[in-house]
């Protein structure tokens, strides 16, 4: 089984986007975030209240409200936009020849070989940690914040698809096959 296809800066954005989404320490840092701002936010309306309900009291926690509570419904949609641009920012810092352009990816019998103008690396199918996938991509994990992409666009049916997760789990997990 054999891919070509080209890896675009919007392709590696799209992986560090989904790697954000899933991870389960992001997932972590981000609720925390939430919750501080949420703590911060009821610590200020308690020191506008601190001499007492006025009308000025009254006032400054209702705008503070209203300025607040968007931010935090909207705060991961904010992180994600947020860390797309930065991505963006760093593969601008240099030339990235091996991850953008042209990549050829071959899956043989023991190992997967993974090329392009530049380099050439051979996997063993042990170090796959996982399959993950979203509804544009396979992504083959060979460590925890690095994976082999697969644009689900290069396979002809949704039957191809599920024959390549078959094979791939049973290359992963070849106790389990047949």
């Amino acid at each position: 089984m054999k891919f070509e296809f080209q890896q675009t800066v919007e392709d590696i954005i799209n992986f560090n986007q989904f790697q954000l989404e899933n991870s389960d320490t992001i997932k972590s840092t981000i609720t925390k975030q939430r919750m501080a701002l949420a703590i911060m936010y009821i610590i200020v309306v308690l020191f506008f209240f601190r001499k007492g309900v006025t009308e000025i009291s009254t006032a400054l926690a209702i705008i503070y409200t209203i300025i607040v509570m968007p931010i935090v419904y909207y705060y991961n949609k904010y992180v994600y936009w947020r860390s797309r641009r930065a991505v963006r920012k760093m593969l601008a810092e240099g030339k990235n020849k091996s991850m953008i352009g042209k990549q050829n990816i071959t899956f043989l019998a023991k190992t997967i070989i993974a090329k392009n103008e530049y380099s050439s690396t051979e996997y063993q199918y042990s170090l796959i940690e996982k399959l993950r996938e979203n509804e544009d991509y396979f992504f083959l994990y060979t460590s925890s914040i690095q994976a082999l992409l697969i644009k689900k666009e290069l396979f002809e049916t949704k039957e191809k698809m599920t024959e390549f997760k078959e094979f791939i789990y049973s290359k992963m997990h070849p106790e389990l096959a047949d």
